[in-house]
């Protein structure tokens, strides 16, 4: 049965919404603004209406960054339009990569995404040789990403845990007590870590930790 909604927006700016639902009834098309902004509610209400289209705005607080909706939208056989305000091409690429069939900035004129928006939903495609770079932007991104981190891959996942520790300011009996192992382990696995990074100090192994921005979590992407 076909849904008497053409598209769902998920947007915390009335304004933007007010002039959305406007210019797109005068096109024939039905919106409805999702009114709990939540991961779960937006796709509750997406699976219940089963839209045409759902529009998404990037960063919806409070739910944050809109990511994690696209994919299980996409899956339903729903296309994702996103709005964005940033111009990060890599972000775009991202966004892309994600499942969405098109990345619209918010500083583009509204009869532009009105455009955008239609052409989705009368099956046209609209990705051109700009997405593929915007794409190329971020696969780019994350080979920098992971040559930047590629030091700390050699690291066990209990040796990084020690040297996260270091970073924290704890000293190895420290360490120990928090680990339940012996001080004589902690100072090996210390060894080893900083063998591992190409580093003779605490200071050292600090400063690169800072400068590229590694954590224990960052290891396991």
């Amino acid at each position: 049965m076909p849904s008497d909604t053409d598209v769902v927006l998920v947007d915390d700016h009335p304004l933007l919404a007010e002039g959305l639902t406007l210019r797109l009834a005068r096109r024939g098309v039905s919106m409805r603004v999702a009114d709990e902004l939540s991961e779960t509610a937006v796709l509750d209400l997406i699976d219940e209406v089963r839209p045409r289209l759902a529009l998404l705005d990037h960063l919806v607080p409070p739910m944050g960054v809109t990511n994690g909706l696209i994919s299980p939208i996409v899956e339903l056989g729903i296309p994702v339009v996103i709005l964005t305000g940033t111009s990060n091409d890599a972000l775009w690429g991202k966004l892309l990569d994600l499942g969405a069939c098109a990345v619209l900035g918010k500083d583009e004129p509204l009869d532009g995404i009105i455009e955008a928006l239609m052409d989705v939903l009368d099956g046209r495609a609209i990705r051109t040789s700009q997405g593929l770079a915007y794409r190329r932007a971020w696969l780019d991104q994350q080979h920098d990403e992971r040559e930047r981190l590629r030091p700390f891959a050699k690291l066990s996942g209990r040796e990084a845990e020690i040297l996260w520790a270091l970073y924290e300011g704890r000293n190895p009996v420290e360490i120990a007590d928090l680990e339940f192992v012996s001080v004589s382990t902690v100072r090996s696995q210390i060894k080893s870590a900083f063998r591992k990074l190409g580093v003779n100090s605490q200071l050292e192994a600090v400063t690169m930790i800072r400068n590229r921005g590694w954590s224990p979590s960052s290891s396991s992407r």
